[in-house]
């Protein structure tokens, strides 16, 4: 999948987004989410896996980097994000996707 530019990710028909423990459901919410998110931080992920789980969904281990607004890596920030490996678990209906989850790698 090509890289998207931040404004042409809303384009994508996510309707639910796992968020912080919960969800957040509806293209609004998930495009203000990610507004907010992304004017406090920069996050870079570079995918090293894709796979498809029993249920039907596609799994892609990332590795996940964050940085400040000024390209610096983030340093004793309390909301939790860290350069880390992470799973982005897509499911989809048809061409769209319905629901988009973050989980801890295995």
């Amino acid at each position: 999948m090509p890289l998207l530019p931040h404004s042409e990710c809303f384009n994508l028909a996510i309707k639910e987004r796992h968020v912080h423990g919960g969800h957040i459901n509806g293209r609004e919410a998930v495009r203000d989410y990610w507004t907010r998110q992304w004017a406090v931080i920069s996050l870079h992920v570079e995918p090293v896996a894709f796979e498809e789980t029993p249920d039907g969904a596609v799994a892609v281990e990332v590795i996940q980097s964050a940085f400040d607004l000024d390209g610096r890596p983030l340093e004793g920030q309390s909301h939790g994000l860290k350069d880390k490996t992470v799973m982005h678990i897509f499911r989809m209906k048809g061409d769209k996707i319905v629901r988009f989850d973050i989980q801890d790698a295995l």
